[in-house]
């Protein structure tokens, strides 16, 4: 599907602001001033609960993306990774080195 956008998670993670601008770029979404702001606010660990989301009254998590892209690493016994890594096997040489695994 050549008309899809693949992005990697950890990717996103990384520099949450860069990904997504270059995802609205990809998109033709108009990046507005304040969103570099917005994603920074809700990827960056900041008080977690605290403040409310855009969707009104319902509570927000934010997290440290960063560390998120790992929690696998630390839920996941070694059997699971290698159980997805060997069902997900068609799919993920297309986005991940063997050492990523």
């Amino acid at each position: 599907h050549p008309e899809w956008i693949f992005v990697r998670h950890e990717d996103l993670t990384a520099d949450p602001v860069a990904s997504f601008r270059d995802v609205y770029g990809r998109l033709g979404l108009a990046f507005a001033p304040d969103t570099p702001e917005r994603i920074a606010n809700l990827s960056e660990q900041s008080g977690g609960l605290a403040a409310f989301s855009l969707f009104g009254s319902r509570r927000r998590v934010n997290r440290n993306s960063k560390d998120v892209a790992k929690l696998f690493r630390k839920r996941l016994s070694e059997e699971d990774i290698r159980r997805i890594s060997d069902r997900a096997g068609d799919v993920w040489p297309d986005f991940y080195t063997e050492a990523e695994w």
